[in-house]
Order: C-alpha cells, then sequence, then structure tokens
C-alpha cells in the first residue's frame, strides 16, 4: 500500500515545477494548457492585419511607380466630360438591305456616345449619324404586315393604324426613327442625344459639307 494522497500533493508542491506546471500547482495541474478560442482568433486576426499592410505597400509602390512615368502627376482613373467639351464626328450608314434591328442597335450606341472611352452617362457624349436609303431598309419574317404602328389624335374615333409595310411606303424614315429612338434613354437626354440622327429616304443627304466616316453593319 503507498503513501496516503496527500503526501503525493506535498512532495509535487515541494519540488522544482515540471515542465508546462505552474510553481505552486499540484498534481492534479501538471498537465499544460492548451491555447483558447480567443488565442487563435487574436492570431487570425494578427495575421490579416499583416496581410493588409503588405497589399497596401505594394500598392502605393506600383502608383508611385506610375506617377513617376507620367512625370510626377498621378492619372486620372475615370474621365467624366463636361457639356461642351466633346468633339463629334459624322458617320453614313447606308441602310440597303440591312436588317432593321440591327441597324437601330449600331447606330442607338453611337448617339448615346459609349462608342468613345470618356463616355459619360449624365453628358450628351455622342456623335452625329446620317442614315440614307431609309426606303431600301430589310424586315425579317411578317414584320412588315404583322407589326403596327398606332397614331391617336386625342379625339373620339381619332385612332389610326398602320402596318410597317404601309408606313415603309408613305414614311420610310418615321420607321428607322423610331426603331432607333426606342433604344435612348427615355429623358431629356435622350431627345437630344435623338436630334444628331439624320435620316433619309433616299440616296442624297445635306450634309456633304461634313467629313463622314463610313460606319459598316
Amino acid at each position: 500500500m503507498g503513501p496516503p494522497t496527500g503526501t503525493l500533493r506535498k512532495l509535487a508542491s515541494d519540488g522544482p515545477p515540471l515542465k508546462g506546471q505552474k510553481p505552486g500547482i499540484g498534481a492534479e495541474n501538471d498537465a499544460p494548457e492548451a491555447p483558447g478560442i480567443l488565442t487563435g482568433f487574436a492570431c487570425f486576426v494578427s495575421s490579416l492585419f499583416r496581410l493588409k499592410v503588405a497589399s497596401r505597400e505594394a500598392v502605393f509602390h506600383v502608383q508611385d511607380h506610375d506617377a513617376e512615368r507620367n512625370g510626377g502627376t498621378m492619372p486620372r482613373q475615370t474621365t467624366f466630360m463636361k457639356p461642351g467639351e466633346t468633339t463629334r464626328h459624322w458617320h453614313h450608314v447606308d441602310a440597303d438591305g440591312q436588317i432593321l434591328g440591327r441597324l437601330a442597335a449600331k447606330v442607338a450606341p453611337i448617339l448615346m456616345g459609349k462608342h468613345r472611352p470618356e463616355y459619360t452617362p449624365h453628358v450628351d457624349t455622342g456623335d452625329y449619324v446620317v442614315v440614307t436609303n431609309a426606303a431600301k431598309i430589310a424586315l425579317t419574317g411578317r414584320k412588315g404586315e404583322q407589326r403596327m404602328h398606332m397614331r391617336y389624335s386625342g379625339y373620339p374615333g381619332g385612332l389610326h393604324m398602320r402596318s410597317t409595310n404601309e408606313l415603309l411606303e408613305k414614311h420610310p424614315e418615321r420607321v428607322v426613327e423610331q426603331a432607333i429612338k426606342r433604344m435612348l434613354p427615355k429623358t431629356r437626354l435622350g431627345r437630344a442625344m435623338f436630334k444628331k440622327l439624320k435620316v433619309y429616304p433616299g440616296p442624297d443627304h445635306k450634309h456633304g459639307s461634313q467629313a463622314m466616316h463610313d460606319l459598316s453593319i
């Protein structure tokens, strides 16, 4: 029969502390303490902070290098144009044999200015577009006879309906204008963009003095 438990506890407390054991603690606390949840979370946050600081230093280093390369000034990342600062160009589109929807989808972004790198949403940065041969526009399927154009005068019995083929015979430029106008913003800015569109039913137009750029669809 060995010594009593109290004797072992006293001997453990009198001797030098074991590895991982605090002085003056008995044998029941001899096991080393494991790191808690808070300690692990603190290490994780510290590592994230060091990573963020290192990434910011790398970004500042790249920006300083770009500034030195551009003459000591940082380049602007986003350009916002002001009204009157845009140099407008003129584009010519021949609608002979072109699909109406494809032509409108090509012309509308040019009127809005989305083809420019300095495009600004709240400023009219678009160019002028001249469309000729609107009477020779093409429609796919049976849209010419199935699509109806309605016009209402505001009086009783004043509703007028015509198919696209009938409208092409009398006013072919209106068909092209309506298709393009409905792809522009429905705002005051959109109405200003629409004024830069010039549609003519035949091959002749009155803007020969402008430097035209042929636009391929």
